[in-house]
């Protein structure tokens, strides 16, 4: 799996946002693969060994948090309040 595949296409204004977003979107275990798979470059087969799980469980949750994240980041794009 591509790190960059993963969340393409889906910008974020900050840091702060970005943060938020996986606050409110994802399961505790989802924001835990995502966090050391992208902030700690793991692999895939590393955070499976550290969490105890198989690797296509982590492949799967990192695959359904990157579809949360999108999902919520349109949502979040679309309600935003313009500014003039």
């Amino acid at each position: 799996m591509n790190r960059g595949a993963i969340l393409e296409g889906m910008t974020c204004r900050s840091p702060a946002e970005l943060s938020a977003l996986l606050d409110v979107s994802l399961t505790a275990a989802q924001r835990e693969y995502i966090l050391l798979y992208y902030r700690e470059g793991l692999k895939m087969s590393e955070i499976a060994r550290r969490c105890g799980v198989a690797p296509s469980t982590v492949s799967r949750t990192i695959a359904r948090a990157a579809k949360r994240l999108r999902r919520a980041a349109v949502i979040a794009n679309a309600i935003k309040p313009r500014h003039s």
